[in-house]
């Protein structure tokens, strides 16, 4: 027995009129049973179509606040967005992701302008012309620190850090090298760039000092 009375749907009453042209061929139990399921069905799609249409009206809410909080510089929070949609949080988490509409590195940031989000993202891939300056300008400081420390301490500090455009060594590779273990060539680095640090100091570089760990 269901606890609520629904208008039979369409596809019920269908189903009622064709059965008048079929008397006598089901069983009085059989064809109670025909109704029922027939029922059940449409209202199970009834119920479905309900759902789905709700989930899409709350979208398009969502959607809509969303356009008009951006028109208006003002970002509601999550919970003054949920409480105008009427869903829980948690939901609305849901409902943002699906709304979720990819941008077009091309697709111009204000519609009265040709200005695109390529043109304003920063390639991290290409130095500015100040970076390079800068790098520069580090490398002919260190190479005078360079000065302060031996002959093979210097040529394992420019190893180790690629110095005058060579490529990082490890501490195995520097070894193999001069013949040393890895150990021994650790030590030397570790003195070599203490005294480095010692004269950045004195120097005035210590912004340096920080890129010899």
């Amino acid at each position: 027995m269901m606890g609520k009375k629904h208008d039979k749907p369409a596809v019920f009453e269908a189903h009622l009129m064709g059965k008048k042209h079929a008397k006598g061929v089901k069983k009085h139990a059989e064809v109670l049973f025909d109704d029922k399921k027939i029922l059940e069905q449409s209202l199970d799609q009834e119920t479905r179509w309900k759902r789905l249409s709700l989930s899409l009206r709350m979208h398009k809410r969502v959607t809509i606040l969303q356009v008009i909080s951006q028109t208006h510089c003002y970002r509601p929070s999550k919970e003054e967005l949920a409480s105008h949609v009427g869903v829980s949080t948690e939901k609305l988490d849901k409902l943002l992701y699906n709304t979720r509409t990819p941008l077009s590195m091309q697709q111009p940031i204000w519609s009265d302008q040709d200005i695109t989000f390529q043109e304003v993202t920063p390639d991290s891939g290409i130095e500015t012309p100040d970076m390079s300056v800068g790098k520069q300008m580090m490398r002919n400081h260190v190479r005078n620190l360079l000065n302060v420390l031996s002959l093979k301490e210097r040529k394992i500090i420019k190893l180790r850090f690629g110095i005058d455009g060579g490529k990082q060594r490890s501490l195995s590779e520097i070894g193999e090298i001069y013949g040393l273990s890895k150990e021994r060539v650790r030590q030397q680095e570790s003195r070599a760039l203490y005294r480095l640090k010692q004269n950045m100091n004195s120097h005035g570089l210590n912004a340096y000092a920080d890129l010899l760990v």
